[in-house]
């Protein structure tokens, strides 16, 4: 018969604890935009930093909500050619929305339609001083909403109301400029803090 007391093969509930606790804060600091580089808890570590390069949401309340545009009947579409070779790529045509003598309101009908799909609210009080509607659906609900944060005359960041309820929830950015859209970001709570990122593959 043996002396020797029984051992335990438990782990002790503070380990698990700890575990749990450097689980929690690392899965909050990648889904805030941070990359994991160094954490500590009972001797176990991990890294983390803050992304520098997550872009910031455009500072905006909620979504815009500009007055209807002044329904316009197809010949009064000015043909446009953006690339200059002669071949219109699109058709537009502008209004003063609010009666000061200043056009602040440009719709553009990419597919020759007659039916705007793309609009411009100019407004100073915006990033490049407009705000970009789409209306890919043609419906004359706007979809999605875009900035020129740059003032380059491209739109670089995106927005949308998912649910439509006057916030926006899901964002996308054009971080080098190339056109293309490269990050996207959802802001399932709308408070303007991004819960995830996704990198366009």
């Amino acid at each position: 018969m043996s002396n020797e007391e029984p051992k335990s093969g438990g782990t002790s509930p503070w380990m698990v604890l700890g575990v749990l606790a450097l689980v929690v804060v690392a899965v909050y600091i990648i889904a805030s935009g941070g990359q994991i580089k160094k954490l500590g808890i009972f001797g176990l570590e991990v890294e983390f930093e803050q992304r520098q390069d997550a872009p910031v949401p455009v500072e905006s309340e909620a979504v815009p909500t500009p007055a209807p545009a002044p329904v316009m009947v197809a010949s009064q579409w000015v043909p446009l050619d953006f690339t200059g070779d002669g071949v219109a790529d699109a058709q537009a045509w502008e209004a003063d929305r609010n009666g000061d003598g200043v056009i602040d309101y440009r719709a553009y009908d990419t597919n020759f339609n007659g039916r705007a799909d793309q609009h411009v609210y100019i407004d100073a009080s915006q990033p490049g001083a407009a705000i970009y509607g789409f209306d890919p659906k043609e419906t004359g609900v706007v979809e999605g909403w875009g900035w020129d944060t740059d003032a380059d005359t491209r739109t670089d960041t995106w927005a949308w109301d998912q649910n439509s309820n006057g916030f926006f929830d899901q964002w996308a950015w054009d971080r080098n400029r190339d056109g293309v859209i490269d990050l996207y970001g959802t802001d399932a709570n709308e408070d303007r803090q991004m819960e995830e990122y996704r990198e366009q593959q």
